[in-house]
C-alpha cells in the first residue's frame, strides 16, 4: 500500500504523503506542505458567472434529465420547458444568446468526473453536480485532482449539488434543499462553508493499489454488498424498498470474519467483525443512519464496527439502524480517528477477473474463492477491495450553500 502517513506533531491541516496516486499528493507531497485554509464560510463575492454544471441525466432510474431541465430553467430566468434533447459543449452555453450556465450532460456515470475536469482546465468555478451522490463524488474527486496540481496555499475548490438523485444522503448532512427552487436559490447566494473530504486507498480485483476521494461514508464489509445489490433493487423498487431489500438479502449471505484494524496507526482489537463504516456522513443510503454525533469540518473521522454479532442477530437489530440508534450498542465499536486502516486478517487476498458485483454481495472472491474477501464501498458504489486505509483530508472543499 502506498506509504501516505501523518506528520509526526503536524497539525491538523498538515500532512505528510509519499508515492504516487491521485492528484492531492501533490499539495499534500514529499515535503510537509499546509493545506488550503479558507475561512469557515466564504462570501458570495466569488460569483457564479463561471460556473460549470454537470448533469448526469441516468440518475435516478433517468428521470434525472427532467429535473435537470427544470434546474437549468430555473437558473435562467425561463418557464419550466422540455427536457434536454441533446449534449452541450463543455465550454459552451448551448445555442447562440442561451441565458443558462454552461453545461455538459454525462454518457455514463465515470464520465462525471472528466467533464468535471475538462471544466477545471477551462476555468470554471464552481463546478456543480446535477445527479444522485455518485455524481457528487465523481464531481469531487476531479476537483480534488484538479486541486492537486494548484500551488500550495491555492483557494479550495468550490461544489455546488443540484440534487436529482434517488437517496439524498449528501444533502440530509449538508442541509442542503432538493427542491429545485430553493436549490437554486442557495446556490445563487453563493455562500460557501468548508468541509472535509476523505481519501481512500484500496486494491482493485487484480490487487493493484487505487486511490479515490469521498465526502460521505465507506462501508468494508456487509456494507459493500448492500451498496451493490441495492443499486440494481432500487430502480424496480425503489430507494426505500430497495435498500431494504437488498440488506436482508445480503446480511442473510455474509458471515461475521477476523480483521487487522488499526486507528492512527495503533492496532485496535475488536471481535469477528460483520461492518466497518468509517466516514464523515452518518445518514447512509435508504433511510440507513447512525444516531450520532458528526460535523463536517472537525478533521475527524467517526468509525463504528459491527462486530461480536452474527446473521440473525443483525437481521434482528435492523429496524435499529433505520432509527440510528444501532450506533449506541455497547456491543459495537464506535470512535473517532484522523486514520483508519483495515485488512483481512489472514492477509490481504488478489484476485484476477472476475465478477466483483457478484463477490461484494456474497463476501466471496471474483472466482468465488471463499473469505478472506473484504469489499468497499463509499458514497454509495462499490470501489475495491481489502486492505484499505482511509484518511481525512481537513476542510479541503468549499461546499456552496451548506448549512452553517
Amino acid at each position: 500500500m502506498t506509504a501516505v502517513r501523518e506528520a509526526g506533531g503536524a497539525s491538523a491541516r498538515e500532512v505528510r504523503a509519499a508515492g504516487g496516486g491521485c492528484g492531492w499528493e501533490a499539495l499534500a507531497g514529499a515535503a510537509r506542505v499546509a493545506l488550503p485554509a479558507p475561512p469557515a464560510r466564504d462570501s458570495a463575492s466569488r460569483s457564479l458567472a463561471r460556473a460549470f454544471l454537470v448533469i448526469n441525466p441516468g440518475s435516478c432510474g433517468g428521470t434525472a434529465a427532467e429535473t435537470a431541465a427544470r434546474y437549468l430553467a430555473l437558473l435562467a430566468g425561463e418557464a419550466y420547458g422540455p427536457r434536454p434533447g441533446s449534449r452541450s459543449a463543455p465550454r459552451g452555453r448551448g445555442r447562440a444568446g442561451d441565458r443558462r450556465p454552461a453545461h455538459e450532460y454525462t454518457r455514463d456515470l465515470d464520465d462525471a468526473r472528466m467533464i468535471a475536469l475538462r471544466a477545471l482546465a477551462a476555468g470554471h468555478d464552481p463546478i456543480v453536480a446535477i445527479g444522485g451522490d455518485g455524481t457528487i463524488n465523481r464531481v469531487l474527486n476531479a476537483l480534488m485532482e484538479h486541486a492537486g496540481r494548484l500551488p500550495a496555499g491555492s483557494a479550495a475548490p468550490r461544489l455546488g449539488v443540484l440534487y436529482a438523485g434517488t437517496s439524498p444522503d449528501f444533502c440530509r448532512f449538508h442541509g442542503l434543499p432538493t427542491d429545485p427552487e430553493n436549490a437554486v436559490a442557495r446556490l445563487r447566494q453563493g455562500e460557501s462553508r468548508a468541509i472535509d473530504v476523505c481519501r481512500s486507498e484500496h486494491c482493485d480485483a487484480q490487487g493493484a493499489i487505487r486511490a479515490a476521494f469521498f465526502a460521505s461514508s465507506s462501508n468494508i464489509g456487509l456494507g459493500a454488498g448492500i451498496a451493490s445489490r441495492a443499486n440494481r433493487l432500487r430502480p424496480r423498487l425503489g430507494d426505500a424498498a430497495g435498500t431494504a431489500l437488498a440488506s436482508v438479502l445480503t446480511i442473510a449471505g455474509r458471515r461475521p470474519q477476523r480483521v487487522r484494524l488499526l486507528l492512527d496507526g495503533r492496532p485496535r482489537e475488536i471481535p469477528a467483525l460483520l461492518n466497518l463504516t468509517v466516514g464523515k456522513n452518518p445518514y447512509l443510503a435508504g433511510g440507513l443512519k447512525l444516531d450520532l454525533p458528526a460535523s463536517p469540518d472537525d478533521g475527524r473521522l467517526f468509525v463504528f464496527a459491527v462486530c461480536g454479532i452474527g446473521r440473525l442477530g443483525l437481521l434482528a437489530a435492523l429496524p435499529r439502524i433505520y432509527s440510528g440508534a444501532i450506533a449506541r450498542d455497547p456491543r459495537f465499536l464506535l470512535t473517532r480517528a484522523e486514520r483508519v486502516r483495515v485488512e483481512p486478517a489472514e492477509g490481504a487476498r488478489r484476485w484476477a477477473g472476475g465478477r466483483a458485483r457478484d463477490a461484494a454481495e456474497a463476501g466471496r472472491g471474483p472466482a468465488g474463492a471463499p473469505a478472506p474477501s473484504w469489499p468497499t464501498e463509499f458514497d454509495g458504489d462499490p470501489a475495491g477491495w481489502c486492505p484499505a486505509e482511509i484518511r481525512v483530508l481537513p476542510r479541503a472543499v468549499q461546499l456552496i450553500g451548506g448549512r452553517p
